[in-house]
């Protein structure tokens, strides 16, 4: 029997197995309704309602390059820890702090600003660019 290649598949692709991600045409730039992400024998579609389907008759598309992978902002689970900026004592600057996530009002605003990381280091290679949009001095 052959090895399963799903998973160097996803990872020529840039995206690990069951992450999800949306797809765009890259003819017209236009993307495709719902997200999608691979299991390990297929690629499955997500509607917008959280309902999964297989759909492997795109898998070609994406593996000549008609599609492309739109990696999405990356989500905690609940509870999961999360790196975020903050700032030092008196408010004077902005660093990189660790939070724990929950779906509440502050994490919320946090993913939809972008300020949502995996690790430490991502935080790092952004606060500088969200410093200077506000212009507030920062420490790493």
């Amino acid at each position: 029997m052959a090895k399963n290649l799903m998973c160097e598949i996803c990872k020529m692709l840039g995206v690990e197995l069951g992450e999800e991600f949306k797809l765009r045409c890259v003819d017209n730039g236009q993307d495709i309704e719902g997200k999608f992400y691979f299991k390990e024998n297929e690629l499955y579609f997500v509607n917008e309602v959280g309902e999964s389907y297989i759909r492997n008759d795109f898998l070609p598309s994406v593996l000549r390059g008609e599609l492309e992978i739109i990696k999405l902002p990356w989500k905690p689970n609940e509870e999961e820890h999360y790196y975020t900026f903050t700032s030092t004592y008196k408010y004077t600057k902005w660093k990189i702090g660790l939070n724990c996530w929950h779906t509440e009002p502050q994490n919320l605003a946090f993913l939809k600003a972008g300020w949502v990381f995996r690790t430490r280091q991502e935080a790092a290679a952004a606060l500088p660019k969200a410093a200077a949009e506000f212009g507030v001095e920062y420490e790493i």
